[in-house]
């Protein structure tokens, strides 16, 4: 039997669980300024079961529907769920606010659908952390 190692890259600074304490702890204050790039756990799994799947996966697979700015999430988030509490204010802080995008040709070639949008994983998120009451 041959195993071949191949390496899903997803890419999220900021996870749920950030969304579970900040939900149950209140507001910090301020929301990173920084750009980066979101996928669904759903096509997260779909990912990785195509690769192990997939004669032909090799090497690294990008796994990232889409980048974004935080300021763009919360924009959006404020405006779906009004009564939620977000923060306000961008931090200052520099460096982090790259504008860039993730190249996900490799795995599409190997026939993965779409990848889900960013307000549709936000959307299974918070609703997720509704049925849970974390929110």
């Amino acid at each position: 039997m041959i195993l071949l190692a191949i390496k899903i890259t997803t890419c999220c600074k900021r996870g749920a669980h950030d969304w579970k304490s900040k939900g149950k702890e209140g507001l910090r204050g301020e929301y990173p300024n920084t750009t980066v790039g979101f996928v669904h756990i759903d096509d997260v799994v779909a990912a990785h079961i195509l690769a192990m799947e997939e004669c032909k996966a090799s090497g690294r697979l990008v796994c990232s529907s889409s980048v974004a700015h935080w300021t763009q999430i919360i924009e959006m988030l404020k405006a779906k769920y009004p009564s939620y509490p977000f923060e306000n204010k961008c931090s200052s802080q520099e460096g982090d606010n790259c504008a860039h995008i993730m190249e996900t040709s490799k795995i599409q070639k190997l026939g993965f659908p779409a990848f889900k949008s960013v307000p549709e994983m936000f959307d299974d998120c918070i609703k997720s952390f509704q049925e849970k009451g974390f929110l």
